[in-house]
Order: structure tokens, then sequence, then C-alpha cells
């Protein structure tokens, strides 16, 4: 009996013991739910924003399959998802030859134990045929430690690269230009000395022309001995290997007062005339707010609230009825308002939009609700300024339905201006600001055209300036140079508006007066000449100016080529060279 009752007691213990057990995996068991839960919540909250993006975005496995892309990158390509997803990108052609060689080597690069990121700007064939300039940012993404996958970023460049394009080709042309750009320039040369280093970058890095002319990027901008110093020595064999390669690269570069910042370079080679690369064109912008941003897209969705607020661009977050919910400080400084000012007004009620760019505010609107756009246009401060700006924006799903819209704005003002000077530098002489010979010479093409329709003549006259060449020579090509000026000066003073000056190049002018006759040409000579003595008088040099001239005219009864009038102008204006020198003997 004694030994029965050990025995229950024993039994009652154990069955006690394995109660408790049974109460922790149930606890186990839900607490594992829970999380398994949240997980998947987090998980969504990540994918609707990675889908919603304005920025494309893609992954491939370590073969080279895709096995996603999102919505931009639908749009920037034309491809479906359907009809890309499960394929080799390399497969698609897509990607031009050479292209395609380095991609695939430095895709597999990063595949096979690399971590640093590769940014590359590349062109990109599309759906449609079009070819296109993309940037590309691969990130390695590992699985257990072991690598599985790159998640690549793409973004449209195509018209900023053109503008780049510009940039390079212009150069030599445009260097005051590029002296005063708020980008970082600079040229080495194949062993990285620095051959140039525009004020942007002296005074951004903190070094005068003196200090850092000649001396090696590395140990100055470039850190010693990291993936910077690293990346700039594969850029320049990339280069030398490669004469009509342009590359992109982001490193890691340090200021005189030891601050680290990250600069998004550019890089072209100039090649001298037998085919040798002897310098690279390094073109740089801080990217260093960007870097910061990109880092913390792809660390946690949770973090959006601190990117649209640590945005470099105005940004602004509006309900699917253009009722604006926030605003970024960026958006504040561009434009003026608080967020206090503007929350829950409509963004298409006139807050920013000038007059008459209201129903465009609305279209853009409506564009933005069905996907992404991107457009130029002219908004308002809050003081009434007016100024240009590129505006993009997006909708943003929500279980597969709009529930607002995302807008960026760009202050394009200097960019602006930039391509102004470019036309401009394009149209007129430099020197002298007349029409330079292409411009010149096109607008006479249209005029005789004009001229043609409507039976109407036009008077040319060839002039050049007598003995130009004893006053360089006496005086030097500064003083040349005064004389230009200062006939073009007395043209402009002394012609109609309608009437064209052309420098057809040296001392030559040729110069167009539409609806005028032969007729017309003894007072045009008579009235120049005349203002001609009054300009010797005033300058009071040692030398007078004086002219040649010629004229031909266009008669619609008996039309000649624009090129037989030049000509005959020119041999008038010979001919009356002539005379004067006879006549001075």
């Amino acid at each position: 009996m004694k030994y029965e009752n050990k025995t229950k007691e024993r039994l009652i213990q154990e069955l006690k013991k394995m109660r408790e057990k049974i109460t922790n995996l149930e606890e186990i068991t839900s607490e594992g739910k829970r999380v398994k839960k949240e997980l998947k919540k987090s998980e969504k909250k990540y994918r609707d924003l990675v889908e919603e993006t304005p920025i494309g975005i893609a992954n491939i496995d370590n073969i080279g399959i895709l096995t996603y892309i999102n919505k931009r990158l639908e749009n920037i390509t034309g491809y479906s998802r359907e009809e890309v997803v499960g394929k080799n990108v390399f497969k698609l052609g897509v990607f031009s030859n050479e292209m395609l060689k380095i991609l695939k080597g430095r895709l597999k690069a990063r595949l096979t134990g690399g971590t640093a990121h590769l940014r590359r700007e590349i062109l990109l064939k599309c759906k449609n045929g079009k070819w296109i300039w993309i940037e590309i940012t691969a990130k390695l993404i590992k699985k257990w430690g072991i690598p599985s996958s790159l998640r690549i970023t793409v973004q449209d460049i195509t018209k900023r690269k053109r503008t780049e394009n510009i940039l390079q080709e212009s150069e030599k042309k445009y260097r005051e230009l590029v002296q005063n750009t708020n980008s970082i320039i600079l040229r080495m040369d194949i062993n990285g000395r620095i051959t140039f280093f525009n004020e942007f970058a002296q005074k951004f890095f903190g070094y005068t022309k003196d200090e850092i002319l000649g001396k090696n990027v590395v140990g100055t901008i470039v850190p010693e001995m990291d993936t910077s110093y690293r990346d700039l020595k594969a850029m320049i064999k990339d280069i030398i290997q490669n004469p009509n390669l342009y590359t992109i690269n982001e490193n890691e570069n340090i200021r005189r007062n030891g601050e680290r910042v990250w600069i998004l370079w550019t890089n072209k080679g100039a090649i001298d005339k037998d085919g040798h690369i002897t310098e690279i064109l390094c073109i740089g912008n801080d990217i260093t707010e960007h870097k910061k941003t990109e880092e913390a897209l792809y660390k946690s969705q949770q973090e959006f609230d601190s990117l649209f607020k640590s945005s470099p661009e105005a940004l602004v977050y509006m309900d699917e009825n253009s009722n604006i919910l926030n605003i970024n400080p960026r958006f504040t400084e561009l434009f003026g308002y608080t967020l206090d000012e503007v929350k829950g007004k409509n963004l298409d009620g006139g807050i920013i939009h000038p007059p008459g760019k209201m129903e465009e505010g609305k279209r853009l609107t409506k564009k933005a609700l069905k996907g992404y756009f991107y457009y130029e246009t002219i908004r308002k401060k809050k003081d009434g300024t007016l100024f240009p700006v590129s505006v993009s924006g997006s909708n943003i799903l929500i279980n597969g339905h709009v529930k607002g819209i995302l807008g960026i704005y760009i202050n394009i003002t200097e960019r602006k201006k930039i391509e102004e000077e470019l036309k401009k530098l394009a149209r007129f002489d430099n020197l002298t600001g007349s029409c330079n010979r292409g411009y010149g010479l096109a607008l006479l093409d249209r005029q005789l055209k004009l001229a043609k329709r409507n039976k109407a003549q036009i008077l040319l006259a060839y002039l050049d300036v007598d003995n130009f060449k004893d006053i360089n020579d006496s005086f030097g090509h500064e003083e040349g140079d005064k004389v230009l000026k200062e006939v073009v000066k007395l043209l402009k003073s002394t012609l109609r508006e309608i009437d064209i000056i052309c420098r057809m190049g040296g001392d030559e002018f040729l110069l167009i007066f539409p609806e005028s006759s032969e007729e017309d040409s003894p007072l045009i000579r008579k009235r120049i000449r005349k203002n001609l003595v009054k300009l010797n008088r005033e300058l009071k040099r040692p030398y007078k100016i004086s002219f040649s001239m010629g004229f031909s005219c266009y008669n619609p009864d008996n039309p000649q080529s624009m090129d037989e009038l030049i000509r005959i102008a020119d041999k008038k204006m010979y001919e009356d060279k002539q005379n004067k020198k006879h006549n001075n003997e």
C-alpha cells in the first residue's frame, strides 16, 4: 500500500511537469505566430514602398535571372514584368555588346564575394527600339551570409546625359562657364596629377589653385588605400582601355579639413591627335545627402518619413484630390511656405501656380494619378517670384488603390541659364556680339525665302576694315579687338533694328537690309561714313578706322542665289578698297 502511494505521487508530479511544458509550448507558438504576422505586415509595407517609388527597381539572382521589376521600371523600359521576369537579363537584347561584356564582369564580381555597390551609366534599349541613358546601382544581397542576388535601381538620365555631353564637348570653348558652374570640375593626367581645378572645386575642397595643381588626387581629395583609391585606379584603367568610354562612379572623398563627403563623378578621357588618352575630365557633384537618403531607403521602410523630410528635392505629399498632406523642409525653402500655411489646401488652387498655369497643374495631377510623369515649367514662390522648375510626380498605391500623390520639384534656374548661354554662344560672335557666320547665313537664307514669297527686295553689303592687319601689328591684337567692337557698336547705332550684322570672320562683316533696294545704298554708305568720322574724332587714336564696302541686291524679278549675292558684294568691296589705294597713291 505504501509503495502504491509513492508511485501515485510520482505520476502526479510527472503529469504536472508535462502540463507546464505544454503551456510553455503554447506560449512559444502563440508568440511565433504574432512575430510572423508582424513580419508579413512589415514586408507588405516595404513592398508597397518599393513598388510605388519613382525609381526603377529590379532583383537579379546569382545566374542573371530577373526575379522582380517594379512598375517604374516597366514604365522606363516599356517591358511588362510578365515579359521579362524569369528571363536572363543578359539575353534580353537591351544592352550593346561592349556594355554587355563589361556589365557581366562587374555584376559577377559583386556576386562572387564583393560587397561594394556598382554604379554605372549605360545605354539601354527599350521595347520600342529607342535607346536611352540610364543610371544603374547594384547592391549585393546575401542569404545566410552567402551572396544570393543583386538589387538593381534604375533611373532614366537621358536628359541629364545630353546636358553633360554638351558641357563635355564645349569645355575648351566655354572655360569661363565651367569656372562658374556649381559642379566640381577637374582634369588630371593618367597618373592622377591634377592639371585643372575650377573655382567651385577649390571652394568645396578648401584648396587654392596653387596648392592643388600638380598634386596627385590620392592623398589630397582621395583617401589613400581604401575603396575610393581602388575605384580611381579601376576608372583610369577602364578609360585608357576604352578611349570613348564615359564612366560614372561614386567615391568617398575628403576635404582639406578632414571632412569626408560622397561625390558622384562623371569621367571622360581627353584624346590627343594620335588617339591616346592624355588627360581625364572629371565632373563631380556632392551626393552626400543623396547617399544618406539612398542607404536609408534600403535599411528600412519604416524610415519613409525621415527620407521625406531629408530629401534634397522639394517634396509635397497630397491625397488623390490634390489636397496637401505634408511638405518637406526643402519645399519650404524653395517656395517659402510652411506646412501650417498649406496643409489641407489644394495644390492646384494657385498656391504655387502663376497665372495661366492653373490648367497645366490640373493636367499634371491627372497624369500623376495614372502613373509617373516628368515636366519642366514655371512655378511661383510665396513672394510672387517666378522661376523654372522640373516637376515629377507619381501616384501612391495602397492595396491596389490610389491613395495619394508624391510631387517632386527641383529649381533648374542655373541649368536654364547654362542652356541659354550655350544657345547664345552658338549663334553670336563672342567678341563683338554680332551674329556669327553660321547664324547670319541662316538668317539671310530665311530673309531670301520671305523676299521671294513676298516679291520684295533685299540689300546686302560686304564690309571690310581697312588696314586692320597694320593696327594689329603696330598696336597689338587687344587693340585690334577693340576696333572690331567699335565697328559693331557703330553699325548697331547707325542701322535699323531689323537690319542684321554678321561677322563673317576676322575683320569682314556682312550687312543684311530687309525690304531695301540698290537705291538705298548711297544713303546707307553716307550715314555710316558720317558716323565713322564722328567716331574717329571721339576716339582720338593714333590711327583712323575706315571701311571698304560693296553692295549687292536681291531682285525677285531676276533672283540670284545667296552665294552669288555675297560674291558680288565681296567683289565690289574689293574694288572699293583698290580705288582707295589708287587715290592715295
